[in-house]
């Protein structure tokens, strides 16, 4: 979509309309310009809960998101990532203040309430892993396992923030975390020493995930 402007595909999605739950199944999120792998993340289910009532209002407050299953790539190329550049993307969306469809209103409009805002409770990353593929790799792949996330009051305690600032957020946390279990994975990883030492090099010059 135009927030990280690359693919995204959906298998199926679930919608109650009178609890305010949402499963989706099977999500892919496309990598970015510039990297080979198929994609930068795919997810077997990711379950919402919805505060209904606050549909109608400003900020639509969502009580809990679980993302189940994830798996990442984690591409190199040269002293660039698929990760650096999917916040890249996000962040120019953000800064422009638009959620991924028509123009919200940016500045003293944005602050009156103009445009749909998210407040995110609670969101929950569980039982994912990281692979790591890069030149250095010749082919091969390294596979870490994703630590146990939670986020708390993503946009804050009752403002709130536009959809592409909401996913900036996450996906600045999520990218760190990714890295470190990455680097935590080559400490014992029985693969050529060589091989090891060089991505290591390449994670300590990983870009800076601040946004």
């Amino acid at each position: 979509p135009k927030i990280t402007q690359t693919e995204v595909r959906l298998g199926d999605a679930g919608v109650s309309i009178f609890s305010g739950e949402v499963k989706l199944e099977d999500f892919l999120l496309g990598n970015p310009k510039g990297f080979k792998a198929p994609q930068a993340m795919k997810i077997g289910s990711v379950y919402v809960d919805l505060d209904e009532k606050s549909l109608a209002g400003n900020p639509i407050v969502i009580d809990k998101i679980e993302v189940a299953a994830p798996e990442i790539t984690y591409e190199r190329a040269g002293r660039d990532d698929n990760f650096n550049a999917l916040l890249r993307n996000v962040k120019k969306k953000s800064s422009s203040g638009q959620s991924g469809g028509a123009a919200e209103p940016t500045g003293q409009d944005a602050d009156a309430g103009g445009g749909k805002k998210l407040l995110i409770r609670s969101l929950i990353i569980k039982d994912g892993r990281v692979n790591l593929t890069a030149k250095a790799l010749a082919g091969q792949t390294i596979t870490a396992e994703l630590p146990y996330i939670e986020l708390k009051d993503v946009g804050g305690q009752k403002e709130g923030v536009t959809p592409a600032k909401a996913f900036n957020l996450i996906l600045a946390e999520l990218y760190p975390t990714a890295v470190r279990a990455l680097e935590k994975a080559l400490e014992t990883h029985p693969q050529n020493v060589g091989i090891v030492h060089a991505l290591a090099r390449l994670l300590a010059t990983s870009p800076d995930a601040s946004v």
